[in-house]
């Protein structure tokens, strides 16, 4: 499971300027809209081992509007920098400040869950068709944060809060779900190779700078 809270703490804001095509009564017209660019973060959370399920599309990646609406991206951005703060104390410390435990539950409480039916029913419900129905649960909240806040407390619920992890290469948030939460990069492949060689080279270079230094032979006859 890939909790949004995470995602939203990776992401990297940039607006993107993209032509789309717009219906009105009589004609279609192009113009332009700006969007976040999730379509192509996306590709990097893939990189990094966080794939998000494409039909869970985070909520606050669907932003599009004519022109960009900058108070908007910097509520966004103060949401967001609350939130690292929150993951690097949690992941780094490896303990739930008591400021931040109450500030969880308190937004949390804003949260309102509830089950919809599909499809609609519209008569008596027999045990027939009882067999067809899918619940959805839907979670409703006053604002964001309070989503966000939410689905913390579910990690804690799920004694799952301690598995957050920050990629020393990248800064990448994630979930260690390995049995001995031994994982210390996103992604062995990509951040671990490139860590290990630049500890290669680190090494080769001090090596190097230890052989090329000059001998002081009268300072070793001296003594």
């Amino acid at each position: 499971m890939i909790f949004e809270i995470l995602i939203f703490a990776n992401f990297r804001f940039e607006i993107l300027e993209v032509p789309v095509k717009v219906i009105t009564r009589d004609r279609v017209q192009e113009e332009n809209r700006f969007v976040l660019n999730w379509k192509e973060y996306s590709r990097h959370l893939k990189e990094s081992g966080l794939d998000p399920d494409p039909a869970c599309r985070p909520f606050f990646s669907r932003y599009e509007a004519p022109r960009p609406d900058m108070q908007f991206i910097d509520q966004l951005l103060g949401l967001q920098a609350e939130v690292r703060e929150v993951l690097d104390r949690i992941s780094g410390e490896q303990v739930i400040p008591l400021e931040f435990w109450q500030t969880i539950f308190r937004e949390a409480d804003k949260l309102t869950e509830t089950v919809v039916p599909k499809p609609a029913v519209r008569s008596d419900v027999s045990e027939d068709l009882l067999k067809y129905l899918i619940f959805e649960k839907s979670v409703t909240s006053e604002t964001y944060r309070a989503y966000l806040y939410g689905e913390l407390r579910d990690m804690i619920l799920g004694k799952k809060i301690f598995l957050i992890r920050k990629c020393p290469e990248c800064g990448v948030y994630f979930l260690d779900q390995t049995k001995n939460r031994s994982k210390v990069y996103c992604n062995s492949e990509t951040c671990g190779n490139r860590a290990k060689q630049r500890a290669f080279s680190e090494r080769r270079r001090a090596r190097e700078a230890r052989f090329q230094q000059p001998i002081d032979f009268m300072h070793q006859y001296t003594e």
